[in-house]
């Protein structure tokens, strides 16, 4: 089921982005639409899936091979873990806008780095100021 969900949300942000005809309706979605909250619900919902799955074939192999097989099972899990923890929190505190950019959150940007969050956030709100009230009264 859980699987089923994750690809039912992908098909439901795959194909609202498809339709999204500007890059403010691309803002919106993720502002008013909760485009962030939708991607890690799918995410959530494929890592519950991926370890329900595990689970079910390990007590398969468990019954067929034995307790050997849930040793096994367990090193291969504590090292998928070691090597995705590693690489996701390299990626994430390298890039990622909170991880990276906002040191209020905990980001470190390099003090050389030359990109601004200040520039697009404040063309951000200047567009939604001029634009916004002109789109809800229509």
């Amino acid at each position: 089921a859980s699987h089923l969900l994750c690809i039912l949300l992908a098909m439901a942000f795959h194909n609202s982005l498809n339709e999204a005809a500007r890059d403010s309706d691309v803002y919106r979605m993720f502002a008013r639409g909760q485009g962030f909250r939708a991607t890690m619900k799918c995410q959530n919902a494929f890592r519950v899936g991926a370890v329900a799955a595990c689970v079910a074939l390990t007590a398969v192999a468990q019954e067929s091979i034995g307790w050997e097989m849930v040793a096994w099972a367990a090193f291969l899990a504590v090292s998928v873990l070691y090597i995705y923890i590693g690489t996701a929190n390299l990626l994430f505190r390298n890039a990622s806008i909170i991880g990276y950019w906002r040191p209020e959150l905990g980001g470190r940007p390099d003090s050389d780095d030359p990109y601004q969050l200040d520039i697009p956030v404040s063309c951000f709100r200047e567009r939604v100021v001029h634009h916004l009230p002109a789109q809800q009264a229509a």
